[in-house]
């Protein structure tokens, strides 16, 4: 991840993303935990890793840490939960104004 960081292109044949895709599943909470704490590089790493790694067991945590982490919206579009997050993706819009 590491590397990542000066890297300015991202795909879903990234050598990185294979690599943490090999992580078994109950590691997402650490990979969330990391989300958006290095910088969008390695952040948009773990977006393409959620994208494939999260499943229905894991929308309460996503949803924990989306009030945290609203970049977690590409996940959560992605999954089809937007209508979960509706009061959270409010009062993010109201803060902003």
């Amino acid at each position: 991840m590491v590397l990542s960081d000066n890297q300015s292109r991202w795909g879903k044949n990234d050598p990185q993303i294979s690599m943490l895709l090999k992580l078994d599943k109950k590691y997402v909470p650490i990979l969330l935990d990391a989300f958006g704490k290095h910088g969008n590089s390695r952040h948009n790493h773990l977006i393409l890793v959620l994208n494939v790694m999260v499943d229905e067991s894991h929308k309460k945590i996503i949803f924990d840490t989306f009030k945290e982490k609203i970049d977690l919206i590409h996940v959560i579009i992605d999954k089809g939960w937007v209508e979960y997050v509706m009061d959270v993706i409010a009062n993010t819009l109201n803060r902003a104004c």
